[in-house]
């Protein structure tokens, strides 16, 4: 007997995507036991195309991503798989005879999915998102595409309510604090993720958002990487642009040399054997983008 699985969407003002994520789940040959809408107070005409595709959905306005996942798995019927998707994601056709293969083939599954694909349409999907596609974490899935058993999100408590962001890398964590293993899927289990920045100015203003958890508190920073490379590299070019309207020319010059080499150092890291010049342009953009995250959070505050 195959198990069964229901998804949960959270959703806000996603009218250009939400029906193609909808037919791209109906058009599964294994359907799931249910899907839920969470929509977090959209302005746009997304309720109304999920009134006519006669969807499930819920309204909670001002709720934070953690808590619209966690109320939609409260809404569902007892399910063996919970899957995860955003409402700009498209699941391939054969997504589900490929996940059904792959639990077949793999007993004891509790935590899997892989990265989201991107459409490869823009410079940025290119040379950023279609890269980062080819590499998984051992350590991470991201939420956009993230199956876990209902048991493990049960012993797990669901998402941490308190983080507007990250819950998806601090779900991960606890559960490898378990003493279990992530199980990635395979690469041919695709989700197309459509909601991918497709300008320098939505890229700025989506890592901003990303950044705000890292830096949240102490603790959050001293264990993000990504916040102590971008506040570092942040204070390196203000050092270099100082040493210039000085003209001290010599420490410039080094401060900037540090600041390109730590760039390509981060990107080969990060891409590994997917090292493009033009990726760490993106990559100083990226990281200025986190640091921005600052002002957002001090906005926030007062």
């Amino acid at each position: 007997m195959k198990p069964t699985y229901s998804i949960v969407i959270p959703c806000l003002n996603e009218e250009p995507n939400i029906e193609r994520t909808i037919q791209g789940i109906r058009s599964q040959l294994n359907q799931p036991k249910e899907v839920v809408v969470v929509d977090n107070g959209s302005t746009d005409n997304t309720i109304d195309i999920l009134r006519r595709l006669d969807c499930t959905y819920y309204i909670k306005e001002g709720y934070n991503i953690s808590q619209l996942r966690n109320y939609g798995v409260n809404k569902l019927l007892p399910t063996d798989y919970i899957v995860f998707i955003d409402a700009d994601i498209c699941l391939a056709n054969d997504w589900s005879d490929v996940f059904f293969d792959f639990l077949k083939n793999n007993q004891g599954v509790e935590l899997t999915g892989n990265r989201v694909k991107a459409p490869g349409d823009t410079w940025i999907d290119k040379n950023w998102f279609c890269l980062l596609e080819l590499e998984n974490s051992p350590n991470y899935i991201n939420s956009g595409h993230l199956i876990v058993s209902s048991s493990i999100f049960q012993e797990l408590g669901g998402f941490n309510e308190e983080l507007i962001t990250s819950e998806d890398y601090d779900f991960c964590q606890r559960y490898l604090k378990l003493g279990r293993n992530i199980s990635h899927a395979p690469k041919n289990m695709i989700a197309l993720h459509y909601g991918y920045p497709r300008t320098i100015k939505d890229f700025i203003h989506r890592e901003s958002w990303h950044g705000k958890s890292d830096i949240k508190t102490f603790n959050n920073f001293i264990t993000s990487k990504v916040a102590i490379l971008s506040i570092g590299t942040s204070i390196t070019v203000t050092l270099a642009f100082t040493m210039l309207t000085l003209h001290k020319w010599v420490p410039s010059f080094v401060f900037i040399l540090i600041y390109v080499i730590t760039l390509l150092i981060a990107t080969k890291v990060k891409f590994r054997s997917q090292f493009r010049l033009i990726t760490s342009s993106i990559m100083s953009i990226y990281l200025l983008s986190r640091t921005l995250s600052i002002f957002t959070i001090s906005r926030n505050r007062s």
